[in-house]
């Protein structure tokens, strides 16, 4: 395996990369050369690298062994007929390159015997292949690498052509073939701007030269881990479970600076996240007031750390609608400086926030301080009056589950609920019906699971289901009417 590393340039872009690495000259060597143990070590310290490098995602020995099961398929199946050059989309080039379109939104489509009739132009031994691979363990891994090599990006696993050039280039043709790929594919419509590749790109920044092969499987890899996430209902939900959310104590006033200033935050925590406050004090004609947006912000664990996700007031609002929001998100990593007291090992004194998928302006500040004296900041809060930036788009949503039963969901509604789709409060407490029918994906919440009302002050109420892209508006009788969705008083079957 270790001349298939060097003949192929996985993990280094060229063999005296390699060579320097693990202090054996395979230029003038290959790995045969060694003894049975250095080899065996030599390749077991790779894998641990490898481990390290992608955070456990990928098994090095695993991902040799998948990469030459594709290779066999593709030499004699695919390779001549059906692959391309990303450096030369001519007329030829491109149709080729919607060929492989069609066979990747059949591995991801939702309806495969629809996907399937676009995939006429290939044999049926070819459609048994790609058949072949559906819900095999890590079948993303197989799709990357099957990719790489139908686009010329990835050499097959016995090539020897050598030193691995032009990755920066590479790099850029490939961010700029899956976009389009993202535009067609068999996916939610937020989904398609695909903000990861954006990641990609702001990670590799200054450095694109310096990207390996196994850099390029990887990123593919991740990418197709989104498309599929987002093919269907159902995979959203499975996709966002995975994620674990984690809380900490942020109370308190938060500002940009260790100097006071007239921008501050303020987290609110919930019961799946937090409301991250923004305040900027401004004057006009001599009076003070305070702009007030209030974002979304959720911390997740992660394996090298804690990640964040924060969005904007605007995107619940748009995702109702069924609308790309992609702009109004922001990914990244965050990185805590603890005070030792006596009351906590861990109060946070500072946040460092490190975006690495931001398309748009900034929604957060690259730190933020804990004000340790927040007087000044409460009595601001107090005196001046507070203007929402956003009123059209003020929302609030609350998981309200209430009950799970074999064909129906219960949601807890409270008066105010009640106010907005009309129906009148009784002394009894009121529930949201709700037919598991309307979406297959209904049926795997539990109690657990984030579901429940989403109410815009200035507009209409929903039931939501925010991890899986469900959302059904419920403000009118003739809209409950026509989902099947009633208000009742008891719960039963």
């Amino acid at each position: 395996m270790l001349n298939v590393i060097a003949n192929t340039c996985l993990l280094f872009n060229d063999r005296s990369e390699l060579g320097q690495h693990i202090d054996y000259n395979m230029e003038a060597n290959n790995a045969s050369s060694m003894n049975s143990f250095r080899r065996k070590s030599t390749f077991c310290e790779l894998s641990n690298e490898v481990g390290e490098w992608y955070g456990r995602e990928f098994d090095l020995e695993r991902l040799l062994d998948a990469y030459k099961e594709v290779s066999d398929v593709f030499v004699p199946h695919f390779k001549r007929s059906y692959s391309m050059d990303l450096q030369d989309l001519d007329e030829c080039q491109g149709k080729k390159e919607q060929q492989i379109f069609k066979m990747l939104n059949y591995l991801y489509a939702d309806d495969k015997e629809k996907a399937l009739d676009d995939l006429r132009f290939l044999g049926d031994s070819k459609r048994d292949i790609l058949a072949s691979w559906l819900g095999a363990d890590n079948s993303n891994c197989y799709y990357a690498l099957f990719l790489l090599m139908m686009i010329g990006v990835l050499p097959t696993y016995n090539s020897k052509k050598g030193a691995a050039v032009k990755m920066g280039e590479t790099f850029r043709l490939l961010m700029d073939f899956l976009r389009r790929y993202g535009l067609q594919a068999p996916i939610d419509d937020i989904a398609r701007d695909a903000p990861i590749l954006t990641g990609f790109e702001t990670r590799a920044k200054g450095g694109e030269e310096k990207l390996t092969r196994i850099d390029l499987i990887h990123m593919t890899y991740l990418f197709l881990n989104v498309i599929q996430g987002y093919s269907s209902p159902d995979a959203a939900f499975r996709f966002n479970q995975q994620f674990d959310l984690v809380f900490f104590d942020l109370e308190g006033i938060w500002t940009d600076s260790e100097i006071a200033g007239t921008r501050f935050w303020q987290f609110e925590e919930l019961a799946n996240g937090y409301y991250l406050h923004e305040y900027r004090q401004v004057s006009s004609d001599g009076r003070y007031e305070l702009q007030h947006t209030q974002c979304e912000c959720y911390l997740y664990d992660a394996p090298e750390g804690v990640s964040f996700f924060v969005c904007h007031p605007s995107m619940m609002k748009r995702l109702v609608n069924y609308q790309r929001a992609d702009h109004l998100r922001e990914w990244g990593d965050c990185e805590f400086s603890c005070d030792e007291t006596p009351k906590t090992k861990q109060f946070i004194t500072k946040i460092d926030f490190q975006p690495t998928i931001r398309t748009h302006e900034a929604l957060l500040p690259a730190r933020l301080f804990r004000v340790k004296d927040d007087a000044v900041y409460m009595a601001k809060l107090d005196r001046y009056p507070i203007r929402n930036m956003f009123p059209e788009d003020e929302y609030h949503l609350f998981f309200r589950g209430f009950a799970v039963t074999n064909d129906f969901l219960y949601v807890a509604l409270s008066d105010e609920d009640c106010r907005k789709m009309s129906v009148v409060p009784t002394e009894r407490q009121l529930f949201l019906k709700v037919p598991k029918s309307l979406d297959e994906n209904l049926l795997y919440l539990t109690l657990s699971d984030g579901w429940g009302m989403c109410d815009f002050v200035q507009g209409d109420i929903y039931f939501v289901v925010p991890n899986s892209l469900l959302f059904y508006k419920v403000t009118r009788v003739e809209d409950r009417k026509n989902l099947g969705i009633e208000v009742v008083d008891t719960i039963f079957e």
